[in-house]
């Protein structure tokens, strides 16, 4: 007898909260779940490619506490707007993470080659808000909006990490962005 099964997305959202087998990619989009970067190529790859996509807020991860080994953030922090929600986005990380866990964070560098005119219209700001920016986002169909970022500033990564309870094991800079690993004690 052969028994067919099909989850529905409420059983696959249940499945993310309860039971990590698989890796995980996230999403606060539905939009960027159904086009997302590099899903066909991962699907085509074989299964040690494979993750499922769940879509949720990096503030409120949608995942049960300590069920991840690992967890990388690149390109998620510099998107958020406050200092309030990068925080909160690295506490959730921390939260997630079993004991012994590792993350990888990655950020824009506001001392990064690319943003030097940026960076020199904005020095005469007070530093809190000194790496907060709009920049033009190019659409499909040729025109740009404006997209909020968050440049990061020496320390400033490193002082998250700390602030979240990880304990930050390196810290550097490449490419014009800055790279924090971290772990999770016991």
């Amino acid at each position: 007898m052969t028994t067919t099964t099909s989850v529905t997305k409420r059983e696959r959202s249940t499945r993310a909260l309860t039971n990590v087998t698989l890796p995980y990619a996230l999403d606060i989009a539905a939009m960027g779940l159904e086009g997302a970067i590099g899903r066909d190529r991962a699907s085509s790859a074989g299964p040690g490619a494979r993750s499922d996509w769940v879509q949720g807020d990096a503030v409120g991860l949608p995942f049960r506490d300590a069920v991840f080994d690992a967890c990388i953030a690149i390109a998620v922090l510099h998107h958020l707007p406050s200092d309030a929600d990068r925080l909160a986005a690295v506490r959730e990380v921390h939260r997630v993470l079993g004991p012994g866990g590792r993350a990888c964070f990655g950020v824009w560098d506001f001392e990064g080659p690319r943003f030097d005119a940026i960076r020199e219209d904005r020095l005469d700001l007070p530093p809190e808000v000194r790496g907060d920016v709009e920049m033009p986002w190019p659409l499909p169909d040729g025109r740009a909006v404006p997209r909020y970022y968050h440049l990061f500033q020496e320390g400033e990564l490193e002082a998250l990490i700390i602030e979240a309870g990880l304990h930050g094991e390196t810290f550097f800079r490449a490419s014009g962005n800055r790279y924090a690993l971290a772990r999770r004690h016991g």
